[in-house]
């Protein structure tokens, strides 16, 4: 457990720096280790452009697969210009634009998700 200056016994009380403040409050290398996994993974997180990956121009025309797209209209978190990327990128998809959905059309509207995944996979295993 991290304990803070004065709240710790005094063998692990931190180091003070030349100013009289606190220097890193982490002593043992172990927590040491920990912060700094934590500030590894917050940039992970955090990091900008998010799934951004300026080579998948490249690499999508590459897929001939027939593709479904789904996407929500209102989708909050990767907006519908992205869906419309993909479509134009990928030679033989198809995009399906759902009103009155959000990010998760799977959970937001799975009778239609289903439908359209069906009605889909049921097409192209005829050809």
């Amino acid at each position: 457990m991290l304990r803070w200056a004065g709240t710790r016994p005094a063998s692990r009380m931190s180091r003070r720096s030349s100013a009289g403040g606190t220097s890193w409050p982490y002593d043992a290398p172990a927590e040491v280790e920990i912060a700094t996994r934590n500030r590894e993974m917050a940039a992970r997180l955090t990091w900008k452009p998010y799934m951004h990956n300026p080579r998948l121009a490249h690499f999508l025309p590459r897929v001939t697969n027939p593709t479904l797209i789904v996407w929500g209209r209102e989708d909050r978190v990767v907006p519908v210009e992205c869906g419309e990327q993909y479509r134009r990128l990928l030679p033989n998809a198809d995009l399906t634009v759902l009103e009155r959905c959000g990010h998760l059309p799977p959970v937001e509207q799975p009778e239609i998700f289903a439908r359209l995944v069906l009605d889909f996979l049921g097409g192209h295993n005829r050809r």
